[in-house]
């Protein structure tokens, strides 16, 4: 009785009248066209739909870290603190990734889903308590505030990377992962520059500067919330399970224990080189405005400037991914950049040349493309055991948090035992043993050890519509109902 007419035409054979539809679709036929390429895992739309959503995941977060630190005078302060205090706002959380260990079996157990969505959550609760607790003075609840966020932070980055390895494979992840290393650099640059301007526009209040970045945050809570609705809906429910069988090869899903005991050499040797890289970058560029200020002897506004240069070369990591299709070469490239690493840590520790901003150019260069190629590489040295990707991950941000938490702590006591050539020569040993590292990745992948399949993605990711209607009880799937 609701049939449209009027995008019908009879005809038929002898005479017999039959509707037949022509070939322009109702408006409602083609909002449920749309839907469908929105919904549907096989789509190429809803894969980079949700990897959008998940590269919004960070960038706020980061964006609140970067204006913390950026207003260390005023919450010092504010709290009446020192600064060795104000530093445990930042230490102390770093440990809390730590824990993303034990939680990847969380992970595995509730579905990334479920955890993204509790993660948005959280990360915006926390992100409220830790400006309820500088509005009120009260220093405790704010380091519980930060410990909260890290945490779970360190969960989203671990969720956002174990799915961006179900999206994307083979030879598209590397773009793909570029995208989600610029919007982690992308969150912290913008905090930096925007935290002066921020403070202007509220008259100096660095209560409200730091609600300004809450907002920030709640875009992420809200990709949190839009990733799960578009992985649940029916269509994902029934065409997922598909895509996931094939991919696993039949491989039975173990537990996390399990998990750790089937990790082969080559994923422990990632896992030490993605802690190092971490331990030897992030604590570097927390000291460099001070470091450049006392040994450059450069003014606060230019030293800030240029370590600016070191985040911004990972903006590019995008066009970095679009050359490094094969397993030959990310292993070579991740190599070449522990080496820009080691020469720029070696420029500062001699002060060579008279400005720092060429060894900074290096330093970023380096960083960028080991990053790329370091998270690229990680689920290809566990020679095919798709099956513990999850753990690899939840470990890898273990291994980097610990060593950003003892990298701070040891670079601060050298810094007040010897100076900072002492900090710089710390720093070039974590990447000359980084370097080696990297080498005996690109020996395994020279024996044949890592998975070097490098095809396009879409074939590995492709189930036919008619694979899909021969299952699930003859649903017919294949016409996107």
């Amino acid at each position: 009785s609701d049939v449209d007419y009027q995008h019908f035409e009879w005809t038929g054979a002898s005479g017999a009248s039959t509707p037949t539809e022509r070939s322009t679709p109702t408006p409602r036929r083609r909002t449920r066209g749309v839907a469908t390429l929105l919904m549907d895992p096989r789509r190429n739309l809803h894969r980079y739909l949700v990897h959008f959503l998940l590269c919004l995941y960070i960038p706020g977060p980061y964006f609140m870290d970067a204006m913390v630190g950026a207003y260390k005078a005023q919450i010092c302060e504010r709290l009446q603190i020192d600064s060795t205090t104000f530093a445990t706002f930042f230490s102390i959380p770093n440990m809390a990734g730590i824990l993303c260990g034990p939680f990847g079996a969380v992970i595995s157990t509730y579905g990334a889903s479920r955890t993204s969505l509790l993660s948005g959550i959280f990360i915006m609760l926390s992100s409220m308590v830790v400006v309820v607790g500088l509005d009120r003075r009260a220093y405790y609840l704010m380091l519980l505030g930060r410990l909260v966020f890290w945490l779970t932070l360190y969960i989203m980055c671990t969720i956002q990377s174990v799915v961006v390895y179900k999206l994307f494979t083979k030879g598209a992840l590397p773009t793909a992962y570029g995208f989600v290393i610029l919007a982690c650099r992308v969150g912290g640059i913008l905090g930096y520059f925007a935290s002066g301007f921020v403070l202007d526009w509220v008259h100096g209040n660095v209560v409200a500067a730091l609600w300004v970045s809450v907002g920030f945050v709640s875009f992420a809570a809200l990709a949190t919330m839009l990733v799960p609705c578009l992985r649940s809906s029916e269509t994902a429910r029934l065409v997922r399970p598909l895509l996931e069988r094939e991919a696993s090869s039949g491989q039975a899903s173990i537990g996390m224990q399990q998990q750790l005991r089937r990790f082969p050499p080559s994923c422990w040797i990632m896992l030490a080189q993605i802690g190092l890289l971490y331990g030897a970058v992030f604590p570097f560029e927390a000291i460099a405005v001070d470091y450049f200020e006392k040994q450059w002897d450069l003014d606060p506004t230019s030293a800030g400037f240029i370590i600016s240069f070191a985040p911004s070369l990972a903006l590019f990591a995008p066009l970095y991914g679009k050359w490094m299709n094969t397993t030959r070469r990310l292993a070579v490239v991740n190599a070449s950049g522990w080496v820009c690493l080691a020469i720029s840590m070696m420029l500062f520790a001699i002060r060579l040349p008279s400005n720092p901003l060429f060894a900074v150019l290096i330093f970023g260069l380096g960083y960028a493309l080991s990053s790329t190629t370091a998270w690229v590489l990680l689920p290809r040295t566990l020679c095919g055991r798709t099956e513990c990707q999850t753990a690899a991950t939840a470990f890898a941000y273990a291994s980097l948090a610990l060593a950003q938490a003892l990298s701070n702590e040891i670079a601060g006591i050298l810094h007040d035992l010897l100076g900072y050539s002492s900090v710089c020569l710390m720093f070039w040993c974590m990447q000359v043993v980084g370097f080696f590292l990297a080498l005996k990745t690109v020996a395994a992948q020279r024996e044949g050890i890592l998975d070097a399949e490098d095809e396009d993605e879409d074939a590995g990711n492709d189930v036919s519509l008619d694979t899909v209607n021969g299952d699930a009880g003859r649903t017919e799937v294949g016409e996107c109902d």
